[in-house]
């Protein structure tokens, strides 16, 4: 079993993307996948929540905190997220860092959002380290993994999510997972397009090849001391589903670790 914890819809072509995430997943031998709504917020959480609902085998939900809404209609977001938490609707709030312009640690803004996902038991999913380079106004500053220790020492109970396993910063975000037992990571969306391979088709650096990131793995599994806490994710269609899967196959660790990976730790933590 397979289970992708991090995947997108293009906001353009919301129909169009939804079958080739559903092409790519059977083409994958995925079973089941995890929807996030854009960090341009084009693809609402109610729209994935819609989206999961009518493919119930296939997709579960994830939704976002909407910071760009004004202050007023904060409330109302609030609520609606906790209800649809409190009906697994969805199955976690993903906060857009580097994108909304705000740190993790801005208890005042973020704290209400953190407080229903504790209360309803499921995480709260960071993005953290490099940011999609069409996005010009996003600012890393905001997505460098380590300050979400502190999310993780005041916010005890809270289940989180360190996405992308703030790549380029590993060694800084595997430091929160290990020191906090609340804390899970995804090694999603490390590449565009393929493992070795540009979006063009052409053949790219080092830098993007398998072995370059199967050492980016291995360090963090080493520093972790296995694969609790580990989670599957590809970030597709930024990054290749099939090709993921088949990097994640190959890594050079026990097949009951990458059971953990592919899918017992994420059945655990969404609930599914």
């Amino acid at each position: 079993m397979i289970i992708d914890v991090h995947t997108h819809l293009r906001g353009s072509d919301v129909d169009g993307s939804l079958r080739e995430l559903l092409l790519a997943m059977e083409k994958s031998g995925v079973d089941k996948a995890g929807l996030i709504p854009s960090p341009s917020h084009k693809v609402s959480t109610v729209q994935v929540a819609e989206i999961a609902l009518a493919h119930p085998d296939k997709l579960f939900a994830i939704g976002a905190a909407n910071l760009s809404l004004p202050p007023e209609y904060m409330s109302e977001q609030l609520s609606l997220l906790e209800r649809m938490l409190e009906t697994r609707l969805i199955r976690g709030i993903k906060i857009f860092t580097g994108y909304d312009h705000v740190f993790p640690n801005d208890f005042e803004k973020l704290g209400p959002f953190y407080e229903i996902a504790r209360r309803t038991g499921f995480p709260v999913i960071f993005h953290t380290g490099d940011t999609i380079c069409y996005h010009k106004v996003a600012k890393l500053k905001y997505a460098q993994p380590l300050i979400i220790d502190d999310v993780a020492v005041e916010f005890p109970d809270l289940k989180i999510v360190i996405a992308h396993l703030g790549n380029p910063w590993i060694t800084d975000a595997m430091a929160v997972v290990q020191k906090n037992k609340n804390v899970y990571a995804d090694f999603s969306g490390w590449l565009y397009g393929t493992f070795g391979v540009s979006l063009t088709g052409s053949q790219v650096s080092d830098m993007t090849s398998s072995e370059h990131f199967t050492k980016k793995f291995m360090d963090a599994y080493i520093y972790h001391e296995g694969a609790e806490r580990i989670l599957f994710g590809t970030d597709s269609p930024v990054s290749d589903m099939a090709s993921y899967v088949n990097f994640t196959q190959r890594l050079p660790i026990p097949d009951e670790e990458k059971e953990k990976i592919f899918w017992k730790n994420a059945k655990e933590l969404f609930q599914l």
